[in-house]
């Protein structure tokens, strides 16, 4: 019996060495989100973010871009009602990496990003009352970019992604804050 707790731990140990990450290693990933209020994309009213990029890690430092595509609405508070809202664009973040309750990591990141906003459709006119729209409806546009992410490493190399999301728009005439919670895969190689 003391053979096979033995060799358990030292599975284990040797489990645990061959998937952690290595301090100069790439990634690759890819996720899926959600986002505050409502979005057309998908026909269903539901606001969402689909992100594409890499990541490098420096030790216990990262750094990681992007590209990605948002679709929610921005509230028009005089007329009332939601006007669809999506960017797409290019994110650049640093960040920190906290691995000592492997296999699960926590990232802590910030940032920005740039992106280029499709308002109303590209239709200066709402949809509801053919009221003209004051605010430029397509443009470029930026971002700060703060995020909290868990990784939870699934099989060597491969992790499942949870992140929440915060974005501010200093300059931005539509929006100030915005919020993503997504989910996604990381492949370290």
């Amino acid at each position: 019996m003391k053979r096979y707790f033995i060799l358990l731990i030292f599975c284990i140990f040797v489990s645990e060495i061959q998937a952690q990450r290595q301090s100069d290693s790439w990634a690759l990933q890819g996720s899926f989100g959600i986002m505050g209020r409502s979005g057309s994309f998908l026909n269903n009213d539901m606001a969402t973010q689909y992100t594409f990029g890499g990541t490098r890690m420096l030790g216990s430092y990262f750094v990681e871009a992007n590209v990605f595509m948002q679709d929610f609405g921005v509230k028009h508070y005089q007329l009332q009602n939601h006007i669809p809202f999506r960017v797409y664009g290019i994110n650049a973040l640093g960040g920190w990496s906290y691995e000592g309750w492997f296999p699960v990591m926590f990232n802590f990141k910030a940032g920005g990003l740039a992106g280029y906003q499709f308002v109303n459709k590209e239709s200066d006119r709402d949809s509801e009352f053919n009221t003209k729209l004051s605010n430029e409806i397509k443009g470029f546009t930026y971002s700060v970019v703060g995020s909290i992410e868990g990784e939870l490493n699934l099989v060597h190399g491969l992790n499942f992604t949870l992140a929440y999301n915060q974005y501010y728009y200093p300059t931005n005439k539509w929006i100030r804050w915005q919020f993503a919670a997504n989910a996604g895969l990381k492949y370290y190689f």
